[in-house]
């Protein structure tokens, strides 16, 4: 008994290492990043929309896929948020807290996936990689609605290896309530998801995994929940209007954004191409130019690691892993994802998590090889995470309130307090009506009663009123308006000290006529 409970020195590497990535995955999300992305609002607010009234912003009961924008928003981080913004209000903390929770179990979860394809002290050195992994640090911390489809994955994959590995069905079920679950929370999914579980299915037929009678039950309850989503695709290419479906509405969009998932150009061949080629591109230079999934000197996995990928695959391949395919099968389903989607780091996050499993693998092997290089390993490991956490938490997050509308809640908070008859929010920086809408939880009635837009029904629709906010700046301001008016900053020179009073924030300004 004694020794059945005595730890390891491996144990206690572990115990650090899940407790410094949960916490560089959850501490501050409310601060940092600084401020809030549009799209996080939008999910924010159609989450307390349908929680509150039923219906979204655009008045579909119930939906289980957002028109939001015009061209579509999936509803799977909306539903998670719920709770969170249910029992603490419309708050940037409430709203990324799912997203930071699904980061901190995926850091465990991927422990014991490796766990199980090969040894404790290789999967123990594989999460020292995965807990600082800067990629899937960064997404924890927002709530882009697309971010939970890695992770979603991720657990998946974990239910499937202990169904082999220990052949009790509910594990098999389970993983497949998970993936296809996985199908709401990102488009990307629809082409992924049939051919990752097709082949796994085969793979287990093949190694006698699986049983006729549990593959027959867990397709089954795959198709059964899958099937508003093929009701969703089917109606958005076709001309078949919306339908209800068990209380959940299928919606038609204004426009339909599948080219993003199927591939553009003259020449299909020529356009797959291109679009590895632009993945390659994103690993070579370890981002896509936007400053909020990586960071210049860090990039998506450190670049210093980037050399690591073709040397784990190939440990991986040649040390015969038991199930290993699961990885494997993953990485070249995401490349086939890749091959038709118009690259961007967003886009085609479900190729990260192999990446990153296949430099853990090989950091796993090189620390296992002698005690100086497993010292040498930890130690690079640590010194590059304690660079990227100063940078992030301190420069990066000065920078990114600008492009996150960082403090105009505040700014938004003090112009509803002057109890003015209008808001004028501008001039040309439309995405703030989903955070407008978000922080003062307006009834979606009432926004449907009085919204105005400049391209209804297009793909990206251009609000330019509901209620009483504006989101424009009027050809002659008026002194005598009874109105308030919020600007960026730089935009303060339009109005006299004389004839307002006039709020400077970190990036917003807010001027109030003296009368």
């Amino acid at each position: 008994m004694k020794n059945r409970y005595r730890f390891s020195k491996y144990d206690y590497i572990l115990a650090a290492v899940l407790l410094i990535g949960c916490a560089v995955r959850i501490l501050f999300i409310g601060q940092c990043p600084a401020g809030l992305n549009q799209d996080e609002a939008s999910n924010g607010y159609e989450a307390f929309a349908v929680m509150n009234w039923g219906i979204d912003r655009n008045g579909v009961e119930n939906p289980m896929h957002l028109i939001a924008w015009g061209s579509g928003q999936n509803m799977a981080y909306s539903w998670l948020a719920m709770p969170f913004l249910k029992i603490m209000g419309n708050s940037v903390l409430a709203l990324r807290l799912p997203m930071a929770i699904m980061g901190c179990i995926s850091v465990l979860v991927f422990f014991m996936l490796i766990n199980q394809l090969c040894d404790k002290k290789q999967a123990v050195w594989a999460t020292v990689y995965f807990a600082v992994f800067p990629w899937h640090i960064m997404k924890s911390r927002w709530a882009l609605d697309c971010n939970i489809f890695p992770e979603l994955v991720l657990w998946g994959c974990l239910c499937l290896v202990y169904y082999m590995n220990r052949q009790k069905p509910i594990y098999l079920y389970l993983a497949v309530v998970i993936l296809a679950f996985s199908l709401y929370s990102y488009g990307t999914a629809y082409m992924f998801m049939p051919f990752f579980v097709g082949g796994v299915w085969i793979y287990m037929a093949v190694r006698k995994k699986i049983t006729p009678k549990h593959f027959a039950i867990s397709a089954l309850v795959f198709f059964v929940l899958a099937l508003p989503v093929i009701l969703f695709v089917l109606i958005n290419i076709t001309d078949l209007p919306q339908l209800k479906i068990l209380g959940f509405t299928i919606p038609k969009m204004y426009q339909q954004r599948f080219s993003t998932v199927t591939g553009t150009g003259e020449n299909f061949f020529t356009g797959c191409l291109s679009n590895l080629k632009d993945l390659w591109n994103i690993l070579v230079n370890q981002g896509d130019g936007l400053p909020w999934n990586s960071m210049a000197k860090y990039g998506i996995c450190y670049r210093l690691f980037i050399p690591l990928i073709p040397a784990g695959i190939a440990v991986s391949i040649f040390e015969r892993q038991q199930h290993s395919f699961v990885m494997h099968w993953w990485f070249v389903c995401a490349l086939m994802v890749v091959a038709v989607t118009d690259v961007n780091v967003n886009r085609v996050n479900i190729v990260f998590i192999p990446l990153g499993y296949y430099i853990a693998v090989a950091i796993a092997f090189i620390a296992k090889q002698h005690k100086l290089l497993s010292c040498v390993t930890l130690a690079v490991c640590l010194c590059m995470f304690v660079l990227f956490g100063k940078t992030y938490f301190t420069d990066y997050n000065q920078n990114i309130g600008y492009y996150f509308y960082h403090s105009f809640d505040d700014a938004l908070q003090l112009a509803e307090s002057c109890d003015t008859e209008r808001i004028y929010i501008g001039p040309d920086i439309n995405q703030l009506y989903t955070l407008t809408l978000f922080y003062s939880e307006i009834n979606p009635h009432t926004y449907i009663d009085t919204v105005e837009k400049a391209n209804p029904y297009a793909a990206f629709e251009t609000v330019t009123s509901f209620d009483r906010y504006h989101f424009y700046l009027p050809d002659n301001i008026d002194i005598s308006e009874n109105a308030a008016y919020i600007v960026p900053s730089w935009y303060a020179h339009l109005f006299s000290t004389d004839d307002f009073r006039i709020t400077q924030l970190e990036h917003y300004t807010v001027a109030v006529p003296h009368n």
